[in-house]
């Protein structure tokens, strides 16, 4: 039997599986979308719920289901906390990792397919969203997965790649919504007009595939809009699809280069690499699978450029395709036995030089983690690799130059991601005061509050939004515990009311208080 793993292979895999995995569950839960995502994910394991995803016991239409009945799964295996509701994402970063590996390698070669596997470990944006309990690492899992299916099913004409390839389309709209297959279609769409395949389109084997994907991913949502008359359906498609792309939502506007700003700062420091061949890329001797790639990276990039709500994580489903293009130019470099130019190298140690400084003057200025301002000398440790590779890159050959490099990226992100971000994020209001409400009481908020607590409380906080109503649903004879924002208390003036704790959000100017009523 052929063997599909190199010895290069397996070694990026296993630093791979260790930087996704370790320290998975040292930072409690605290970010707002994490913090609803594993409460919803938990509500329904609790109620052994599959149609109708809730957060505080009420109707959650953000997201479809897929990452809750992952999650689902995962406190099965290792009961409710952090780490298991993040354990199916890094999950699906390994299994990502190891699909991009088998089918580059196919297409090209070893190397191409260790470098594209490299470009994406080595990216700190990649690995930080694979560590999150949120939809985002199945949605890019699965779209990666059904678009180089679907270019097998292109290059063979067999329907088992194109069965394969609708199970992982309907998956990926499970994850994320009709987006999840409206973009990759306009983008293999471009891609067979621009090298003229036309007979692909217009096969019938493509009503096949719509439908495998109507048979996959349509039920659930027939079912959720019986089971909720209809509100689901509203919400989701209307609210938090098309108004999203019309308009900014909760403050995500910016400029249309905000997008591929953030594409090319996320898939540092091997990105830059993807760009090499694009001239390239034109001719119609270029591999398809490339020019696919190519039409992927623009079609999200300019879909989000124009969105009204940008966030970062909206156009990483094409992370994937980006770094089999570097992947592929790293390659190509290699081949030419050219050596990296030095204003590769200078760039990269001025950015990680600034974050440095910038990381230890924001966590200076931060009271809450002032102590922990010297941990910004952790992208020194990018600097170390990128001044050895400098020292030596034109006696060392290209490949040894940019595996010193990897090498210290990958250092550095399992240091911060197992030492430095839960050392920071300890700080958080959540984690410091949730042990001050007593789980045997019923726990309200007024006005906002962290969802996090919600998980940790492991039970519904009943949310109102003037004093009257508040006042109107307490108990009486009973010490009552309330969430609130440290602006909002003064609204509590002459009421027998008292702050037990404050804590301020970490690099955010909200305050959490926590106030005790005895009535």
């Amino acid at each position: 039997m052929k063997q599909i793993f190199t010895l290069e292979g397996k070694w990026i895999l296993i630093a791979a599986a260790i930087i996704l995995f370790a320290g998975l569950g040292r930072s409690d839960i605290y970010i707002l979308d994490e913090a609803r995502n594993a409460q919803c994910g938990r509500e329904m394991w609790q109620k052994n719920e599959w149609i109708v995803p809730t957060f505080n016991n009420e109707l959650r239409p953000q997201k479809p289901p897929l990452h809750y009945y992952f999650m689902k799964a995962a406190y099965c295996m290792f009961s409710p906390t952090a780490f298991a509701a993040r354990f199916f994402s890094a999950f699906m970063g390994l299994a990502l990792l190891v699909f991009l590996w088998w089918r580059v390698k196919k297409h090209f070669d070893e190397r191409t397919a260790f470098w594209t596997v490299a470009t994406l470990t080595a990216s700190v944006h990649f690995i930080f969203e694979f560590r999150l309990a949120v939809p985002d690492p199945y949605l890019i899992a699965f779209i990666t997965a059904g678009v180089f299916l679907f270019y097998e099913y292109a290059q063979s004409r067999k329907l088992f790649w194109l069965i394969l390839s609708g199970i992982s389309a309907a998956f990926a709209i499970l994850s994320k919504g009709p987006v999840a297959l409206a973009l990759p279609a306009f983008a293999i769409i471009g891609w067979a007009v621009s090298t003229k395949q036309w007979k692909l389109l217009f096969h019938w084997h493509l009503l096949v595939y719509a439908i495998i994907i109507l048979a996959v991913a349509a039920p659930w949502f027939y079912w959720v809009h019986i089971a909720t008359n209809g509100a689901f359906t509203n919400e989701f498609f209307l609210t938090h699809n098309i108004n999203r792309f019309k308009e900014p939502m909760e403050g995500h506007g910016g400029l249309f280069i905000i997008v591929p700003l953030v594409v090319v700062l996320g898939m540092l420091p091997l990105v830059w690499f993807a760009f090499r061949n694009l001239k390239k890329l034109r001719s119609n001797d270029t591999n398809g699978l490339l020019q696919l790639c190519v039409w992927v990276v623009f079609v999200f990039v300019v879909f989000f450029s124009i969105s009204g709500t940008k966030l970062p994580n909206y156009a990483m489903p094409c992370y994937p395709f980006l770094a089999l293009l570097a992947g592929y130019g790293i390659s190509s470099f290699i081949q030419s036995q050219k050596n990296v130019q030095r204003s590769w190298f200078l760039t990269l140690i001025i950015l990680n030089l600034l974050l440095c400084v910038g990381a230890f003057i924001g966590l200076g200025l931060e009271k809450e983690v002032a102590h922990l301002k010297y941990a910004g000398i952790v992208f020194l440790i990018p600097v170390v690799g990128l001044v050895w590779g400098w020292m030596r890159y034109k006696t060392d050959a290209a490949q040894i130059t940019l595996v010193k490099v990897l090498g210290a990226y990958l250092v550095f992100l399992l240091v911060a991601n197992v030492w430095i971000y839960p050392a920071v994020y300890v700080q958080n209001p959540v984690t410091q005061t949730k042990d001050l409400l007593p789980l045997d009481e019923t726990i309200y908020a007024y006005k906002i509050y962290n969802p996090a607590y919600n998980f940790y409380l492991n039970k519904p906080v009943k949310q109102w939004e003037t004093i009257s109503d508040f006042k109107d649903s307490l108990p009486t004879g009973k010490t009552v515990y309330i969430i609130s924002r440290q602006e909002f208390a003064k609204d509590f003036e002459g009421l027998p009311v008292k702050i037990i704790a404050t804590k301020k959000d970490i690099f955010e100017n909200p305050t959490t208080v926590i106030m005790k009523w005895e009535n």
